[in-house]
């Protein structure tokens, strides 16, 4: 799926914009493309610490020793 869009942004972002995708060697358009992906991947990754930190908050957790004997007996397993 595509979405097209456009958005206004200060002087100052389109400059900083246009300078970075020189550096680049990309259009802007590709650079803001890639600025997105990335954002919304980071906002995945923290989802999932929020995730992993409600767990830990409802006691959703198993303690170490036991993750120990598990990993002792999977490795000894064939």
């Amino acid at each position: 799926m595509q979405l097209m869009t456009s958005i206004a942004v200060d002087d100052d972002v389109a400059k900083e914009l246009m300078r970075l995708a020189e550096r680049e060697g990309k259009e802007p358009a590709d650079l803001v493309r890639q600025l997105l992906a990335r954002y919304a991947e980071r906002q995945r990754y923290l989802a999932a610490i929020d995730e992993g930190l409600a767990d830990i908050k409802a006691g959703r957790v198993v303690d170490g020793e036991e993750v120990e004997a598990f990993l002792d007996d999977w490795a000894r397993s064939p």
